[in-house]
């Protein structure tokens, strides 16, 4: 669990949400010596909302702006990860919450959240 907080005094230099917090709890299992692994559990992050700094594409960077506000929202991704010897897969659901919670929230202002997304990967290391 990582929560933080934050007290951005001067509003006029920098917007920041006042807190945000991320939590994870995972269920590891081990087998066979520590040749296999599987690990299953949950991420959730939550940032409150605050009026969100504008993004200017031509130039590459923020600019303040007092209108819109962004964030006060759940994000919940379920996670899966196992690892065979000294290869390793995981798949990832991200934001599996997204009609449960607020629909069409916005990251930044103009850039909404991408919907639920369906990740994988794999990482093989060819030494022991």
């Amino acid at each position: 669990n990582t929560v933080y907080f934050q007290d951005g005094s001067d509003t006029t230099v920098l917007h920041l949400p006042v807190w945000a917090s991320r939590h994870s709890i995972f269920h590891e299992r081990s087998f066979r010596n520590n040749q296999y692994a599987l690990r299953f559990g949950l991420e959730a992050s939550y940032r409150a909302g605050y009026r969100g700094d504008l993004f200017m594409p031509s130039t590459g960077s923020f600019y303040l702006q007092d209108s819109l506000t962004c964030g006060n929202v759940i994000r919940l991704d379920a996670v899966l990860d196992f690892r065979i010897k000294t290869a390793s897969v995981f798949f990832k659901m991200e934001n599996i919450g997204y009609e449960w919670m607020t629909p069409n929230y916005y990251l930044t202002p103009h850039y909404p959240a991408p919907l639920r997304v369906f990740r994988f990967g794999v990482r093989w290391q060819f030494f022991d």
